[in-house]
């Protein structure tokens, strides 16, 4: 099963999901997006914030201006459940699995991280739980 037969299958389960609800007089809570895009979500905030382009994230360049926000997708991604470490690289121009796995590992051990960093940080983790609609990840799993 590909990524897109995975995606159509999860909005087809969620709109099931959401009918039985809405017959039963549940409300269910408000969201201010589909979780499917917070890939496309985080990726801007994070470019945002850190003031970089796309182009600069997907280069192959490794200076710091760039290897940090790239650092940031990548955790978020894996926070936020976006798919497996393989899928994770590929959204941000990488090939080795170990580099998200490093990058997820590197943020989580937030007390050595200086602090304009730790303050980009603390932005976009408010700005990407604000324009999801949740401060938890999200729980979806992909099978790519």
């Amino acid at each position: 099963m590909n990524y897109k037969d995975e995606v159509a299958r999860l909005r087809a389960h969620i709109q099931v999901l959401e009918e039985h609800i809405l017959k039963n007089g549940i409300k269910p809570p408000k969201l201010q997006t589909d979780y499917i895009n917070a890939s496309e979500i985080i990726f801007s905030i994070v470019c945002d914030v850190c003031k970089v382009t796309k182009k600069q994230i997907l280069s192959k360049a490794r200076p710091e201006f760039i290897a940090w926000p790239r650092q940031l997708i990548m955790y978020f991604y894996a926070e936020y459940n976006v798919g497996p470490y393989r899928h994770i690289v590929s959204l941000v121009g990488r090939t080795n699995h170990a580099t998200a796995l490093y990058a997820h590992k590197k943020i989580a051990e937030m007390g050595w991280i200086p602090g304009i960093q730790k303050d980009q940080f603390e932005r976009c983790k408010e700005k990407i739980a604000e324009a999801i609609g949740s401060d938890k990840p999200v729980e979806i799993e992909f099978h790519i």
